[in-house]
């Protein structure tokens, strides 16, 4: 929701990146598994619910916009009542709007498609990709059966609030309504207090970080001190060494070191060696050893 602000970039990941969280709410993985075509796998699994999402944009320029389009769809798993549904989402891209004259700003595109592959009950948003703002955020559609009746209506903003029409209760209830933003979330490439503290990270605890860990970037941790030039020199250090190793695998690829390729649905799913036991059985690239 945080993205209608958003205009400029954070780093680029690194090919073999990678980024842990864990709190007592759920525990999040991501792996850089490719950076040409540019491909994100991460899962976070909860009490309740567990995703598998495969980020892998296309970026397309289309002269006054810039769009970002999503090949992959995720896999959600729900414990509702205590039974699995598993669902099916495919998001809908993000363009850039206004580049060359006006106020730039971020909308998106296309459609959102979910379905829930357990009961067939599906959504589909679609959005107004035009250059007016206003006319992009606000959604209004209904959650249907396998029939094509209407069970929901789901109406609202997606950058401010979204609510719910339950038909067969005769029910309205909020869904979900976004965070404040930070005083000087203009400065912060517009995240949430959330995602801007999730590069922070207790230098007492740094053992306990993987030695592909975003947080332990030299570029990224000098730019946060303000030193801009050893930021851009550190970049550059970087880049020289991941085309290095880019050299030396040669026209072997990368293999990820979290996350496997599923045969059947050709989707990474989290390594399950990972899921019980410690990361020190994997061979993890040096990729920060400038």
């Amino acid at each position: 929701s945080h993205i209608s602000n958003r205009v400029l970039s954070p780093f680029m990941p690194k090919l073999g990146e990678t980024f842990e969280y864990e709190d007592t709410n759920f525990k999040f993985q991501a792996e850089q598994i490719s950076s040409s075509p540019c491909v994100t796998a991460s899962h976070a699994k909860g009490k309740l619910f567990e995703i598998h999402f495969t980020f892998d944009p296309k970026f397309t320029f289309w002269g006054k916009s810039f769009e970002i389009k999503f090949q992959s769809y995720g896999l959600i798993k729900l414990w509702v009542n205590g039974k699995e549904e598993i669902y099916v989402i495919i998001l809908p891209s993000i363009i850039v709007n206004n580049l060359m004259t006006g106020k730039v700003f971020t909308c998106l595109g296309n459609e959102l498609l979910c379905q829930n592959t357990t009961t067939n009950e599906s959504v589909d948003i679609k959005f107004d990709a035009s250059e007016e703002k206003e006319k992009n955020v606000y959604i209004n559609t209904f959650i249907k059966d396998v029939d094509g009746n209407n069970l929901y209506q789901l109406y609202g903003r997606w950058d401010k609030e979204i609510c719910l029409t339950d038909f067969t209760r005769k029910l309205e209830t909020v869904l979900w309504t976004r965070t404040a933003e930070m005083i000087d979330a203009a400065h912060q490439y517009n995240f949430s207090e959330f995602t801007l503290q999730l590069n922070y990270f207790n230098l007492n605890k740094l053992g306990g970080l993987r030695l592909t860990d975003t947080r332990l970037r030299s570029d990224i941790r000098a730019l946060e001190l303000g030193l801009i030039a050893q930021a851009e020199n550190e970049k550059k250090l970087l880049n020289e060494q991941e085309v290095s190793m880019a050299n030396q695998r040669g026209v072997k690829k990368y293999q990820p070191k979290l996350f496997e390729k599923q045969k059947i649905l050709n989707e990474f799913v989290f390594a399950p060696l990972s899921r019980s036991v410690s990361y020190t059985h994997l061979t993890l690239p040096t990729i920060y050893s400038v």
